[in-house]
């Protein structure tokens, strides 16, 4: 389990962070819309 452990939670941790980024590129996509709209 000390052998498996570090790698997957760094696993887990990679694409969490990747997620998040892609959320808030949409976000800030959609802001950036919004402002062009008014």
């Amino acid at each position: 389990m000390t052998r498996f452990g570090p790698k997957r939670w760094r696993a887990y941790l990679l694409y969490a962070l990747f997620y998040l980024a892609f959320f808030a590129l949409l976000l800030f996509v959609a802001a950036f819309g919004l402002v062009a709209e008014a």
